[in-house]
């Protein structure tokens, strides 16, 4: 027998494997980063609120020690050929499942279109350069360690020529970006205020080889242990890879699946997560403030549940730019902003409806919690609720 379910019940659970019901310690960042499969971290102070939003106590200097004193966390591009945080022990699993599938049609946007897509660079003709040698160049750049995109830039202007610089000195790390794919390249320290970059074999230890299709089973059981039930379109929009290569990975997993309706349309969980989800208590009110692009918001293709109609643009903008939310129990109840000076960050929250006295009082609590992080005195303020 199917078993019928609700939103509620969706948002509950899925708000537990988020670990936004109840924060877990810090000594527990690289298993959250696991578990939820990446922080988004495209914005560094988002993806450092990320955590902040899921761990008890966390401080920024918890998450540098994870990315680069212990190297238990790494940043590279991955999901959706955006930047992640994801664990160091998983990186190959992604590369296999995630990453180097993005390897074919980079190389086709960088042939066909590349620069002609960047404003003041549109004059610039792909098929007129040798993307090879420029790749051999950034190789080659990062050879005596870390060093910035303007250092990268200038090392490949000074070995192929000024008009390949470009290529590599714009924040979309054009030409450098085909490197991470492949595994080669990806983020080390900062430097002066500044994101570097580094060759993967010299900044990691030697990584075990995994199977494409292991790869791929345990990134998509992962998917859905933190984000079911879901359609394989989810998985597709999460991930960033085509149907067509969703499709056979689905189905070759498709017997430890568990499935549930939803107003009458199927979605799909782990089997073994089938009995947490039936069981997860719906009457939490646990009510979160998540930052710009938090992952929460980005493992689905329809995202009605959490952001209504009325104010889906609020929160999803142009330019795929998502604004940071007011959550409670799983549905975004306002928007917010933070403004900080030298001894103070002050929240101030749109709220879509009329805020509960609790709700209040929990915009309180997160707020203070939002102070102890930047080691700052806090200030609630509220906008006329729209």
């Amino acid at each position: 027998m199917t078993n019928v379910i609700t939103w509620d019940q969706i948002n509950a659970f899925r708000m537990e494997r988020h670990f936004l019901t109840k924060r877990v310690p810090r000594t527990a960042i690289v298993s959250v980063v696991s578990s939820v499969c990446g922080i988004q971290a495209q914005m560094l102070p988002a993806a450092q609120l990320q955590l902040w939003a899921r761990i008890e106590n966390l401080t920024p200097q918890d998450v540098t020690e994870a990315l680069w004193g212990s190297k238990q966390l790494l940043r590279t591009w991955c999901m959706r050929g955006t930047a992640h945080y994801i664990a160091t022990t998983q990186f190959s699993a992604y590369l296999k499942a995630i990453i180097e599938p993005r390897i074919p049609r980079h190389k086709e946007w960088l042939t066909k279109r590349g620069m002609r897509e960047f404003g003041e660079l549109a004059k610039m003709d792909p098929s007129h350069h040798d993307f090879e040698a420029i790749l051999t160049a950034v190789m080659n750049a990062l050879v005596s360690g870390p060093a910035t995109r303007d250092e990268v830039a200038q090392k490949v202007a000074d070995e192929v020529g000024p008009e390949a610089r470009p290529w590599v000195d714009t924040g979309y790390y054009i030409v450098t970006k085909l490197l991470a794919y492949e595994g080669k390249v990806c983020f080390g320290p900062d430097l002066d205020g500044k994101s570097s970059l580094v060759l993967t074999d010299q900044w990691l230890s030697k990584r075990p080889q995994i199977k494409k299709e292991i790869a791929e089973d345990m990134i998509l059981n992962n998917y859905l242990h933190c984000y079911g039930p879901a359609k394989p379109q989810d998985f597709s929009v999460w991930s960033g890879l085509k149907m067509k290569t969703v499709k056979p990975i689905w189905e070759r997993n498709q017997k430890q699946f568990a499935e549930v309706m939803l107003k009458e349309k199927p979605l799909w969980l782990l089997q073994q997560d089938l009995n947490a989800l039936l069981e997860t208590p719906v009457e939490s009110r646990h009510v979160r403030l998540l930052p710009h692009f938090d992952i929460f918001l980005l493992g689905h293709k329809d995202k009605s549940h959490i952001v209504g109609e009325a104010h889906y643009k609020q929160v999803f903008k142009k330019a795929a730019w998502i604004a940071p939310i007011l959550l409670c129990d799983g549905r975004a109840i306002g928007i917010w902003k933070q403004k900080r000076t030298s001894k103070k960050v002050v929240v101030i929250v749109e709220p879509f409806e009329q805020l509960t006295e609790f709700q209040q009082n929990e915009v309180e609590t997160e707020a203070q919690r939002l102070g102890e992080f930047f080691d700052l005195t806090h200030e609630v303020k509220y906008t006329k609720w729209s």
